[in-house]
């Protein structure tokens, strides 16, 4: 999955963008979710279909399909109760869609952008990510299915190894983790790798709660050390991998790209 320089403009033209969909909704109802897209740098203003406008928005399909090379999703937040991040859903969408969303709030006059494609969770909040550095992922704050423990593991993956091992959708946040809970990673992806042969930059599935079923991910990192996230909210870390994190280890998993140690 690499960018090109088409995929990147929308980066590199964020200014622009931004100030072009400030002036498509400045006579727009401030009651009300505007929302469009990005096509070849040019932001358009498409209805909001969504029944409870004022705090949601939805685009008909049919519209979209009007248009070719979208770069990317646009949509306002409009109440001060609202946050000024894309929400849980928004990130939802942005992966099933495939389309990068960008997101402006207009009573605090922040953005908000995040592209699947990109190991940075926080392009606009971080420019000076190094995907290559593992320091770039230590602290790093959660948000849940955008750089929750599992997101950050697909994050270094991608950012270190240029591999996408897949995501999935997560379980409300509020009953996480649900008893018997295990993280469906794809299978295709890694390689199962027994818990006495794990190595540095394996990932490795964790059972906070006891048992065998793993809620929690994190990668081996060099030292005897783990990168994780532990909770929304906090910032990922690393730890000394030990006994605790040993005995609560249920598997290993591996890519085939990684390189040798």
């Amino acid at each position: 999955m690499s960018l090109n320089a088409e995929d990147m403009a929308i980066l590199d033209n964020l200014g622009s963008i931004q100030e072009q969909i400030k002036q498509l909704i400045s006579d727009r109802d401030r009651n009300q979710e505007q929302c469009g897209i990005v096509v070849d740098g040019q932001a358009i203003l498409l209805p909001n279909d969504h029944p409870e406008s004022h705090c949601n928005f939805y685009i008909s399909p049919q519209i979209l399909a009007e248009y070719d090379n979208i770069q990317c999703v646009w949509h306002t937040h409009c109440a001060d109760s609202q946050p000024g991040m894309l929400t849980y859903p928004d990130i939802e969408s942005s992966k099933r869609s495939r389309l990068p969303f960008l997101l402006y709030h207009t009573v605090f006059d922040v953005w908000d952008y995040y592209d699947y494609r990109l190991p940075n969770p926080f392009p606009m909040q971080s420019p000076d990510f190094d995907p290559k550095a593992i320091e770039s992922y230590i602290g790093v704050r959660s948000h849940w299915g955008r750089s929750d423990c599992f997101s950050l593991v697909r994050c270094f993956y991608l950012g270190m190894f240029g591999v996408d091992v897949g995501d999935f959708t997560r379980p409300p946040l509020d009953t996480f983790p649900p008893d018997n809970y295990d993280c469906p990673w794809d299978g295709n992806i890694f390689t199962s790798v027994g818990l006495h042969d794990l190595k540095v930059y394996d990932a490795v599935g964790i059972a906070l709660k006891g048992g065998m079923s793993a809620n929690h991910a994190g990668i081996l990192l060099p030292n005897n050390m783990i990168l994780h996230s532990m909770m929304v909210g906090g910032r990922s870390q690393q730890d000394i991998y030990g006994k605790f994190w040993q005995h609560r280890t249920i598997y290993g998993k591996r890519i085939c790209s990684q390189p040798s140690n």
